[in-house]
């Protein structure tokens, strides 16, 4: 669509060809709706009613996930009742069946991981909704295995097609193959060293890695980290060495050439034909982006419990703000429990206690 502006005033509307450019029909009215995984209209509505009654046992016009749906407003975390507007969902693998598989050595263990806190999170909203206090607004979650794919269904997934699981461990496996890599050198001793010169040893290793007629690359973060190492690896007499842009440059280099390349990797390898070093296996890991760990619902209720008015909270978003207390305010007509957090100059956040 193309849109003609004079000032702030719309004078026309116009669709176009986007390969020609040339405009094709002039148009009254264009309607733009905000990108959701629902879209509200008579049809939806109708499969979320029949559904919710269906999933919850019946009609709660006290749910204001409910009231809001029925009078085709939007309701803010709908989509975790995805399934009550489809008659069903699809996964990535209905839309590329063929796809092949390829897994870390560690994927069953964060899936479990996964599937563990999934559970958790259910649990816990059961057990509020049964001791649901007065005035806070209902959640009512569905079944874990309606909104995600189970264990069993994972594994069947697994049968129906081909997966390779990648494994840092030797395997006799005759489906195994083994493309004989291991570690490579970390430089965590010369860093160590009173006095050492962590880019001298580095040089070093390069020409040992060059006479052994192994192509030779260096991974960094980002571009400038790139540039940096570059820089000091150059002053230190690592040559030749050049900065790629993307990993088909790197290969195309003579042998006997160091290529610096922007490639994340925390550690770096070696096969028999190639060795990659890591910019973590250089400086160390205190470049390592480490997530937090993650808080178990249950110490999240405990901390709400502790909390008296006056304390400060840290909000994800907003800062340090001074907790108040809970407060139950009217929202599209229903009531809801809430943190009242105060900020400078006296501005207020009204936090639900379900996103606490």
């Amino acid at each position: 669509m193309r849109l003609d502006f004079f000032g702030d005033t719309l004078e026309s509307i116009r669709s176009f060809d986007a390969q020609s450019q040339r405009s094709i029909t002039q148009l009254k009215s264009l309607t733009l709706n905000p990108a959701n995984e629902v879209l509200l209209n008579k049809s939806s509505i109708a499969a979320f009613r029949n559904a919710y009654a269906e999933a919850f046992g019946g009609i709660d016009l006290n749910d204001p996930l409910y009231e809001s749906i029925t009078n085709a407003r939007v309701y803010q975390g709908m989509e975790h009742w995805l399934p009550l507007f489809h008659g069903e969902l699809a996964t990535l693998f209905d839309y590329i069946p063929d796809a092949v598989l390829s897994l870390s050595h560690s994927t069953a263990e964060s899936m479990t991981a996964r599937h563990d806190q999934i559970e958790e999170f259910y649990d816990a909203r059961r057990e509020a909704l049964g001791k649901q206090s007065f005035g806070a607004a209902p959640y009512k979650p569905l079944k874990p295995e309606r909104l995600y794919i189970s264990e069993s269904e994972w594994q069947q997934l697994c049968v129906d097609r081909t997966v390779l699981e990648l494994s840092p461990f030797e395997s006799p496996a005759r489906d195994a193959i083994s493309f004989s890599g291991k570690r490579g050198r970390s430089f965590a001793a010369e860093r160590a060293e009173t006095g050492g010169n962590v880019y001298d040893a580095v040089r070093i290793h390069t020409e040992n890695l060059r006479k052994a007629n192994k192509r030779t690359l260096i991974s960094c973060w980002s571009d400038g980290s790139a540039e940096r190492l570059s820089t000091i690896l150059h002053d230190h007499g690592l040559a030749p060495l050049v900065i790629a842009k993307n990993w088909a440059e790197a290969t195309k280099h003579e042998v006997g050439i160091v290529s610096l390349i922007v490639l994340p990797l925390e550690q770096g390898f070696e096969t028999p034909s190639q060795a990659i070093i890591s910019e973590q296996d250089i400086l160390g890991d205190r470049l390592v982006r480490r997530s937090r760990k993650a808080k178990k619902v249950a110490d999240f209720l405990s901390e709400l419990s502790s909390l008296s008015p006056g304390d400060l909270m840290v909000h994800v978003d907003h800062g340090i703000g001074r907790f108040e207390g809970l407060r139950t305010i009217e929202v599209q007509g229903a009531p809801h429990d809430c943190l009242l957090l105060i900020y400078a100059e006296n501005s207020r956040l009204f936090l639900p206690v379900e996103n606490l």
